[in-house]
């Protein structure tokens, strides 16, 4: 009996035994939580660290898109294949597709396919129309190119297609804004002025000469010699009156003044202003005075400057007249003496000589270093034909 509770106490002490070494540790998220057995030991420190990276996964990133893919070699491939298609398409005189891959090529940064372009159209083998034909759709697609417009317009002046070439640079011209570019063009016009003119001249052809000299102008208003030889092929066809306009733009010129004024002079003699109306100057310094009436009512007296392309008047005149811009729009004037801020101010009518123009905007002027009223400018008379007598001091006007 003592035996059998010995046994039974043995077997009792067993299962407890076995249920203390079988117990599970705590799990928390998956992650097996030790405490740690020793306070602030470094070895147990880096045991735990050590077990952490193994046990818990890493987040990765997705890296950042790259700005600009790098070029390949099988890119560079490619873009080869498109030049070898480019050579074919030339050789086989194929334009439409030619210029089709050459933009392609070269919006992707492949400029020499152009340098092709400008091959084919040089080469002594090629029809010299089909090469030009396609530098002209080449242009067509950039007309920024300079070099291209230069090409076209001097093979335009050697064929004697003068008016063709003089569009072709004022179409570069007005692209251009780096000074080295815009002088550039300036030298290619005086080129083809000096190759046209004479040969114009000796034709008598003072139609095509009339055309040329206008886009001259147009290019580079500035310059007085288009002006001058614009009124002399005015004259050659009897238009008095645009000869007279042309010559306005440049009677106070340094260079072409005095040449400006007794061709003016000249021309004034063969017009009949009888039917013209007729407005007294006056002298003051190397300027004239004329006498304008505002709204029909305020009298002012107004300096005649045919280089002012807008009229203007004292802003201190207009506030005593009670006239204020009604929009406050703000333009910029070139002056003599630099640039200036001014507002435009809308007058129900200005008149000179009994010839009114109706809604005239007119800049006002602060700070206006004279004792006249103000300017008398471009914008009025260009709605007439007229002519300043200087001799006789009066400016004669009848509308267009």
């Amino acid at each position: 009996m003592r035996s059998l509770a010995i046994l039974v106490i043995g077997l009792i002490l067993g299962w407890a035994l076995h249920s203390v070494t079988d117990k599970q540790p705590e799990i928390v998220s998956d992650i097996e939580v030790i405490a740690p057995t020793t306070e602030n030991d470094p070895q147990q420190d880096t045991l735990l660290l050590t077990e952490t990276l193994e046990t818990e996964p890493i987040k990765q990133t997705a890296p950042a898109e790259p700005l600009a893919e790098k070029p390949t070699q099988k890119k560079a491939v490619d873009h080869q294949a498109d030049l070898n298609q480019l050579s074919i398409a030339l050789k086989n005189r194929d334009t439409d597709l030619a210029l089709a891959i050459c933009n392609s090529l070269y919006r992707a940064g492949q400029i020499e396919c152009r340098s092709k372009l400008l091959e084919f159209n040089s080469a002594v083998e090629t029809e010299n129309v089909l090469g030009r034909e396609l530098l002209h759709m080449w242009l067509f697609d950039h007309p920024e190119d300079m070099e291209v417009a230069i090409i076209l317009a001097k093979e335009a002046a050697g064929e004697e297609r003068f008016v063709d070439a003089a569009r072709l640079l004022a179409s570069a011209r007005s692209y251009q804004i780096e000074p080295e570019a815009i002088e550039s063009i300036s030298r290619q016009i005086q080129q083809l002025a000096r190759a046209s003119m004479i040969k114009l001249d000796l034709r008598e052809d003072f139609v095509t000469q009339k055309s040329l000299l206008r886009i001259f102008t147009e290019i580079e208003p500035e310059r007085a010699a288009w002006r001058y030889s614009l009124a002399r092929a005015l004259i050659n066809l009897n238009d008095y009156a645009s000869a007279l306009e042309a010559l306005s733009y440049i009677l106070f010129d340094p260079d072409y003044g005095e040449r400006a004024n007794v061709l003016y002079d000249q021309i004034s003699q063969r017009i009949n202003l009888a039917s013209y109306s007729v407005a007294s100057l006056q002298r003051t310094g190397s300027q004239f005075l004329v006498t304008a009436r505002l709204n029909g009512i305020h009298e002012l007296m107004l300096l005649l400057d045919t280089g002012a392309s807008l009229t203007s008047i004292r802003a201190d005149k207009l506030n005593q007249l009670g006239l204020k811009s009604a929009s406050g729009q703000q333009i910029v004037l070139n002056t003599a003496g630099g640039q200036i801020r001014s507002t435009l101010v809308q007058l129900n009518s200005l008149s000179v000589g009994g010839q009114p123009i109706r809604n005239l905007n007119v800049a006002s002027l602060e700070n206006f270093e004279s004792t006249a009223d103000g300017l008398l400018g471009m914008d009025f008379l260009r709605h007439f034909k007229f002519v300043i007598d200087q001799s006789n001091r009066s400016l004669h006007l009848t509308p267009k």
